[in-house]
């Protein structure tokens, strides 16, 4: 505008409004497909609570509960085993190694 190309300037506003509001709209979806895929990846675990056995997000465990494994299960935290009969356990997300390694338990 300021070297007279009106004509110019109009166009290149109008595509980069048009750009700005294209570029938001799909962040926008993203957003939206991302959160939806979060929401069915919850990790979920069985657990024993108040004498009962129920299924709950991994977020909402606390000390004193007790998680029940079965096979194809994943671990959802950190726990003391109270009782095995054969548990294996795929580390490969955190050790590499591609063979899963046979957890024992003890008592102190």
């Amino acid at each position: 505008m300021l070297i007279g190309e009106r004509l110019d300037a109009i166009v290149i506003s109008i595509i980069v409004v048009l750009n700005g509001v294209f570029g938001f709209v799909q962040e926008y979806k993203a957003e939206q497909a991302i959160e939806a895929l979060r929401k069915l990846t919850a990790l979920k675990a069985k657990v024993i609570r108040n004498g009962q056995e129920i299924e709950i997000n991994s977020k909402e465990l606390v000390p004193g509960d007790i998680i029940l494994l079965e096979t194809g299960s994943k671990v959802p935290a950190d726990a003391r085993l109270i009782q095995i009969a054969v548990f294996q356990v795929d580390e490969a997300s955190l050790t590499g190694e591609s063979v899963p390694s046979t957890k024992n338990y003890w008592l102190p």
